[in-house]
């Protein structure tokens, strides 16, 4: 009778050890589960907010699109961030047919490349210097024509928020692909643009000093 119990005791605990066991992986693979679940909601949420936000930013664009007149002044252009005046050229010469691309050893010194697009080959290299209203030096100048000739460009464009030396014209007079754009000069490409394509850059810039 004895045995019989101890026996039963045995059974019992082993079965019970099972279910235990059996349990605690149920209970493990559930929270797995509910974990998985709980990541996938909220990545969910996140990506689904990130969608309204750019839908929301969308709408206030192409609204201020219908809206805007655009009004390229001095004070306009020296007012913006030297990254936003890299972008606004960047874009002008898309907008005008040319492939801009940028170069990862020359993007800190507002530097890109100019392609023509029915043959992707290089046509200039421009230069970008945002100074609010000083004049840019015949060294200045004079090193971004060397790193033209280091890229074999015989084109250069330089584009300032400001203006360019007496000495700088000077020394760019004997080429006749060298073009030293101040920010008057810049001003008069701008405004020959279609007024489609001056008032998305225009609205591009506000929202890019947001």
């Amino acid at each position: 009778m004895l045995d019989e119990i101890i026996f039963d005791w045995k059974y019992i605990f082993v079965f019970t050890l099972i279910i235990s066991v059996l349990s605690f992986l149920l209970f493990i693979f559930r929270k797995k589960k509910d974990y998985q679940r709980y990541l996938e909601l909220n990545f969910g949420r996140k990506k689904w907010r990130e969608k309204l936000e750019q839908n929301k930013k969308q709408k206030l664009f192409n609204k201020a699109l219908e809206n805007t007149t655009p009004k390229w002044t001095i004070e306009f252009i020296q007012g913006i961030d030297f990254k936003v005046f890299i972008d606004l050229i960047f874009n002008y010469f898309k907008a005008v047919g040319f492939i801009a691309k940028t170069s990862s050893i020359t993007n800190n010194l507002g530097i890109f490349f100019l392609y023509e697009p029915e043959n992707n080959l290089p046509f200039a290299l421009v230069g970008c210097r945002s100074l609010g209203c000083d004049i840019v030096s015949l060294d200045t100048v004079k090193y971004f024509y060397d790193l033209s000739k280091t890229y074999n460009l015989d084109n250069l464009i330089l584009i300032t928020t400001g203006s360019f030396s007496d000495e700088s014209y000077s020394f760019v007079k004997g080429f006749e692909y060298f073009h030293l754009v101040p920010v008057q000069r810049f001003i008069s490409l701008l405004s020959e643009l279609p007024i489609k394509k001056q008032t998305h850059l225009f609205v591009s810039v506000i929202f890019a000093q947001k």
